[in-house]
């Protein structure tokens, strides 16, 4: 990236990561709480008091100070400005973040005081439940999000974090069940000041945006953070290593997941790197393993390749429509080596990643937003300078260390005619 992030603490200990560049026109803010979808925190403790509280309540928190700010409905607001804007629960956070051009000083403040100075009462509470609801309802008609999920779920390390209802986002019944005090339960433990940051990106001075925020934040109260994580039992061993599910899909569809250890001594980022050419290197469209595996009746078309950074691990995941599937799966891994691996190739797609990022001036706005939980290659800004670090043999240092045995395999089996 041209510059670097600037780090600061504010006086209330809240952490702000600011990304200054005279040359960007627009003004991206994000605020964010470590605070994901996955229902991982559904036990925690609070004031040393034990709570267990709904699955998918950070969903449901997202929606709540969107919808019920002391302003009304954030998006719409935001919307009115022409900003592009949205609330968006990840597996390890929440976020909420506007990228615009006018009025971007008072936003910033009004965004502030969205996630910081909530006014949700019970009647909200009720009212935001058919919004989600209506969003369970889209997900349940949806086998390839049930087979994602139920993948998840099956390959997690806390597998009984995730519902067993498969839907991330919870279900009617767990919806139906939030009320007010958990709500506010949810949003006084992990919305504390220790557990949020913010990310601003646009034509500023450092100083005098760190001084506008400090004013901003003085007429906000504290939240000081009394949660602390219930403590799941941790294993690298899937729930269960077959799982499938019937629907009427077209074809078959194979989502295989596997999973090791984050405790490389790389960088995250270079890590995620290797990973992201390798996949090219062995999986992408036109090389000869898809094009024989499409040749010989095994898949219907090419391979996805999803990397994943959670709770300390890895997921290599890989999808398909499949017509055999045992030999999808034999195919995927008689890959996991680094036999033939060749420069030209290599340096090809480092080359290709230039070129693509250097003509995406726009996308730092989306990379911005995600910056720094974001690991994923394809949504975190990141240094061309870390192209320039990895190497091929680095990378084969890598793939040679990763150990592929522990795998989760979900099907989304086309009902019989």
């Amino acid at each position: 990236m041209r510059k670097d992030f600037v780090k600061r603490t504010l006086k209330n200990g809240i952490v702000v990561y600011l990304y200054a560049d005279k040359n960007l026109k627009r003004t991206i803010a994000s605020y964010n709480i470590k605070y994901g979808t996955h229902g991982f925190y559904n036990k925690f403790y609070y004031d040393k008091r034990l709570c267990e509280v709904p699955y998918a309540m950070a969903h449901f928190l997202e929606h709540m100070l969107i919808e019920k700010s002391k302003y009304g409905n954030m998006l719409m607001r935001f919307k009115e400005k022409s900003y592009e804007t949205n609330g968006l629960t990840y597996a390890e956070l929440t976020s909420y973040y506007f990228i615009g051009i006018k009025d971007t000083r008072e936003s910033i403040k009004e965004l502030i005081h969205m996630v910081d100075d909530v006014c949700f009462t019970e009647e909200d509470v009720e009212d935001v439940k058919h919004a989600i609801m209506e969003e369970v309802t889209k997900n349940d008609d949806n086998p390839y999000s049930l087979g994602f999920n139920l993948n998840r779920r099956n390959s997690q390390s806390n597998y009984e974090v995730v519902h067993s209802s498969c839907n991330v986002l919870g279900t009617k019944k767990t919806t139906k069940s939030i009320s007010y005090d958990q709500a506010k339960l949810c949003y006084d433990a992990f919305y504390n000041d220790e557990n949020k940051f913010l990310v601003i990106g646009g034509n500023f001075e450092i100083k005098e945006m760190v001084d506008f925020l400090e004013s901003v934040y003085e007429d906000i109260p504290r939240h000081p953070n009394k949660m602390e994580l219930f403590s799941y039992e941790k294993s690298l061993k899937p729930r269960k290593d077959y799982d499938e599910i019937l629907d009427n899909v077209s074809c078959d569809h194979a989502i295989v997941t596997y999973r090791f250890k984050n405790d490389f001594s790389l960088d995250p980022l270079l890590v995620d790197l290797y990973l992201y050419i390798f996949n090219k290197m062995r999986f992408a469209s036109d090389t000869k393993l898809v094009s024989n595996l499409i040749k010989n009746e095994v898949i219907k078309a090419g391979i996805s390749c999803t990397t994943d950074f959670f709770d300390g691990n890895i997921t290599q995941t890989y999808t398909a429509d499949v017509i055999d599937l045992e030999k999808f799966i034999k195919a995927i891994e008689g890959e996991f080596n680094t036999k033939d691996l060749d420069h030209y190739y290599f340096d090809l797609i480092k080359r290709n990643m230039k070129v693509s990022e250097l003509n995406k001036m726009d996308y730092i706005y989306r990379s911005i937003a995600r910056f720094p939980t974001g690991i994923d290659f394809s949504e975190k800004l990141y240094a061309m300078a870390k192209l320039d670090e990895i190497t091929l043999d680095g990378m084969k240092d890598l793939i040679e260390k990763i150990d592929f045995s522990i795998k989760t395999v979900t099907v989304i089996k086309k009902k019989a005619d």
